[in-house]
């Protein structure tokens, strides 16, 4: 006769399994709990009947979004889990109470009684729960860092507060501060440079660096749509916090070939997961920039009390024919397009020639 030994004791102490967490503004991260308890402390085979909350220190930048999963939807969350990557399946493996059992160890059993390997799996699945008690779900609300303890409440009113606190950082998504380019469709986004012109591309948010050593990883990828890779040159201007300015220029393609260069820009950042971080937040951001000549250069003329002409408002500037007086100054303004009436973003390298006929109407002067 097989006997077993059980113990019913209250829990002692709550501990997250994750040390380190991270989510996104308006986004919502789950972390799990277990429980230890007994006379050697040990780990509650199963708890998931409990129900935990929390104590956040920064009221507001966090909020508990309370939704307690069935036993059986928290096993197969627990089981994609273990299945997301190596850092999560070393922090289980370990804790898992039916990690031992095999099917291997069953085959005689299964030759000689007949079952069916499936109903053994079903009850290896029953049982691995990892020891753990739940997953508590948080929803960032803005930028920032937190410590947060879990909280157990029983029957008699008295708390269990975990003395081990989880850290949890919320991150903006990135965006771009400048250029801040405004087309008509989403399909016409793209800066458009001439040939040995350049911007500033500044961006904002992601990920921060946490104190250990771990690092945190960021790159800047240029990836061709059409055309040669290395016409397209990244430079890593200046770091700020949370603010980044890249340095994109077009260079000069060989020879007089004339033609498109279309590319992706795509910044990625994340910190290095570990099994204190085994689910980093990664965030990117993706820019189109296209380098070309243009297809044509508009001429318009400023009048006194209007705006100067800029990426956004040249698209609609009408060319129209002028009439100028006489013994006066007139102010006149270029800007470059290309095949689509798309204007250019920079377009500062281009040597424009300026002709006037007949000669005697007037005296050209550049500003």
């Amino acid at each position: 006769m097989d006997q077993i030994e059980v113990e019913v004791s209250y829990i002692e102490e709550l501990v997250f399994l994750e040390k380190l967490k991270e989510i996104i503004v308006n986004e919502t991260g789950s972390v799990n709990v277990y429980a230890l308890g007994g006379r050697y402390m040990s780990r509650y085979s199963n708890c998931s009947f409990f129900s935990f909350d929390t104590n956040i220190e920064k009221d507001g930048m966090v909020t508990q979004v309370h939704e307690k999963l069935s036993y059986e939807d928290y096993l197969n969350y627990l089981d994609n889990l273990s299945k997301k990557n190596v850092h999560y399946q070393k922090l289980l493996d370990v804790q898992s109470y039916s990690s031992y059992l095999s099917l291997k160890l069953y085959e005689n059993y299964i030759k000689e009684e007949g079952v069916k390997e499936t109903y053994l799996l079903d009850i290896f699945r029953l049982y691995k729960n990892y020891g753990l008690c739940s997953n508590l779900v948080f929803k960032g609300h803005y930028r920032g860092e937190t410590n947060i303890k879990a909280i157990r409440k029983d029957a008699n009113g008295e708390y269990t507060v975990g003395r081990e606190e989880l850290r949890l950082r919320v991150y903006d998504r990135f965006t771009t501060i400048s250029p801040v380019v405004t087309y008509k469709t989403m399909h016409d986004r793209e800066i458009i440079l001439s040939f040995m012109s350049s911007f500033d591309w500044n961006i904002q948010g992601g990920p921060s660096k946490w104190e250990d050593r771990r690092d945190l990883h960021s790159k800047t990828e240029v990836e061709p749509l059409h055309g040669n890779k290395e016409l397209l040159a990244v430079s890593d201007v200046s770091t700020v916090k949370s603010r980044k300015t890249f340095r994109i220029e077009c260079r000069a393609p060989r020879g007089t070939e004339n033609r498109d260069y279309i590319y992706s820009l795509i910044h990625t950042s994340y910190n290095e997961p570990d099994e204190k971080l085994p689910d980093p937040v990664k965030l990117f951001l993706e820019l189109k920039v296209s380098c070309r000549n243009p297809s044509s250069i508009e001429i318009y003329i400023w009048k006194e009390g209007e705006k100067r002409l800029n990426v956004n408002n040249a698209q609609n500037a009408i060319s129209e024919s002028f009439t100028i007086r006489n013994n006066q100054y007139h102010d006149f303004q270029t800007w470059a397009y290309d095949s689509f009436k798309r204007p250019f973003y920079n377009f500062s390298s281009l040597q424009i020639k300026w002709t006037l006929t007949p000669e005697s109407a007037g005296r050209l002067e550049p500003m």
